[in-house]
């Protein structure tokens, strides 16, 4: 599997922050995974498909869902894959295979982790094997270059100022943490050593002590 990113910006609102946001599209032999689509502009419509076949869109977790009925309008033999609850998230797409539940045809090559004990925030984690790379939406941000004048305020309040960490939002929004810690302490077993997160610069060698380390200013010992 070869991975490539496409990027645009969230602007939250009066300009506070722009968010950046990131899409991955995962291509091999007749796949195409598009995981987290973006508000693709048509440069990166025609990009994507000088790559290859779009043959699966996936909305990775609950809050990364806003574009998937977009992605399918432009790939519409694409398959839709959501988390349990997004049903009723985003009633205006069909969501024909829930990850968890249905089966993930891929998992030879790309395996799947549902990260759950947050259901605000739960999402899938996935790990490219062929590439040691971690991809998980708003598991960890690595927000190195803050855009918007409250960004610097509002990400040092978060603990996601200029470093790979975790947000306190997932301490906030905590429901069951043993559930939570059994999906991190799995993801940690995985061998992997990039990371791809949806908001913030890619982590190109370390990933895994460095994940570590933003769990453990958390409080998880993984």
């Amino acid at each position: 599997m070869n991975a490539h990113y496409f990027e645009s910006d969230l602007k939250m609102p009066w300009g506070m922050i722009r968010l950046p946001l990131r899409c991955t599209f995962l291509t091999g032999p007749g796949v195409g995974i598009l995981i987290s689509p973006i508000n693709f502009n048509f440069k990166q419509i025609m990009e994507l498909k000088k790559l290859g076949e779009v043959t699966d869109i996936v909305a990775p977790s609950l809050l990364h869902h806003l574009y998937v009925g977009q992605a399918r309008n432009h790939f519409p033999e694409a398959r839709i894959w959501g988390l349990p609850g997004m049903e009723q998230k985003d009633p205006m797409v069909k969501w024909a295979n829930i990850i968890g539940r249905d089966h993930w045809p891929y998992s030879d090559q790309v395996a799947e982790l549902p990260v759950n004990g947050v259901p605000r925030m739960d999402e899938v984690a996935f790990l490219v094997k062929s590439e040691k790379l971690l991809i998980v939406t708003d598991l960890c941000f690595n927000l190195q270059k803050p855009k918007g004048w409250a960004a610097p305020v509002m990400l040092r309040l978060l603990g996601t100022h200029k470093k790979l960490a975790v947000s306190r939002l997932i301490n906030r929004f905590m429901e069951d943490r043993a559930v939570f810690e059994s999906s991190i302490k799995r993801i940690m077993e995985w061998d992997f050593e990039k990371i791809a997160m949806a908001h913030g610069e890619l982590v190109l060698g370390d990933g895994k002590a460095l994940l570590r380390e933003a769990f453990r200013r958390r409080g998880f010992m993984v």
